[in-house]
């Protein structure tokens, strides 16, 4: 394997010893194992003709040209081959854990709209909450692989536009019922990797997308809300939002300028 150090690495270095350790993908070279992994190869190829065939009509162009699949490519390399460390390194501080979902989909949360208390309901007043169902899937998780599952399948506006002020009420909220008072600088980088690591994952669900849409089909396919997207894979995770994560991780490469 070939060694060596991503901007965003460097940046982790200053929270933990192995960060500039990374073994990062050398766009110029066959040196390492990942780069002559036919299997692996094929399913990164996959993902960015998805983007740029059947995604494109409804993305920016800096979320799909060549630039951004470079990009892309390389972190889902860097992840891939440090799926053990990161998942390692998410967990290790107690203050940046919490009871959390490892998987979150479209049956395992609700949207409600309820009084707060007594007092708001006499004035007819109602408040937004989020309800979780599928406790099965529930452990002490990283807070930022929490977060990430939560964000993943948002319009990529925001993660370009909004990021920094969801991490920062996220931070006020947590504190304010009774969490520690997180470093938005370590919350930030643990997001980054646990975005990076759960799109390396879900590499091995892209063959049951394109088994079941044609390839000569994907430019019929105009938004994410296409009825063809709700199927799901042989892992039961709907194609949206393998697809939604694979674009919002583009969105927050291009937002941070991760490999500038």
């Amino acid at each position: 394997c070939k060694s060596s150090v991503l901007p965003c690495a460097q940046a982790l270095a200053a929270l933990t010893p192995w960060a500039s350790e990374l073994v990062v993908s050398d766009l110029h070279t066959q040196q390492m194992g990942l780069a002559t992994d036919l299997t692996f190869n094929a399913q990164v190829r996959m993902m960015q003709k998805l983007l740029q065939r059947m995604a494109r009509a409804w993305l920016p162009s800096h979320l799909t040209d060549h630039e951004a699949m470079k990009g892309l490519r390389a972190l889902l390399v860097t992840g891939s081959l440090n799926r053990g460390r990161i998942a390692w390194w998410l967990n290790l501080r107690e203050d940046y854990k919490s009871l959390g979902f490892e998987h979150l989909d479209v049956n395992g949360a609700f949207s409600v709209s309820a009084p707060i208390d007594s007092q708001s309901e006499a004035r007819g007043e109602r408040s937004a909450a989020l309800g979780f169902r599928d406790w099965t899937g529930t452990s002490t998780t990283s807070l930022a692989q929490t977060i990430w599952q939560c964000i993943s399948c948002a319009h990529h506006d925001v993660i370009e536009m909004h990021l920094e002020r969801l991490m920062d009420d996220f931070i006020n909220v947590y504190q304010e019922n009774g969490g520690p008072l997180l470093d938005i600088n370590v919350l930030r980088a643990q997001v980054f990797v646990g975005a990076m690591l759960q799109n390396a994952q879900l590499l091995g669900q892209l063959q049951d997308i394109c088994e079941t849409i044609p390839e000569t089909d994907w430019p019929s396919v105009v938004s994410i809300a296409d009825p063809r997207l709700a199927a799901t894979t042989t892992e039961a995770c709907p194609f949206w939002i393998v697809l939604s994560s694979a674009i919002n991780f583009t969105a927050l490469i291009h937002r941070y300028s991760l490999l500038e």
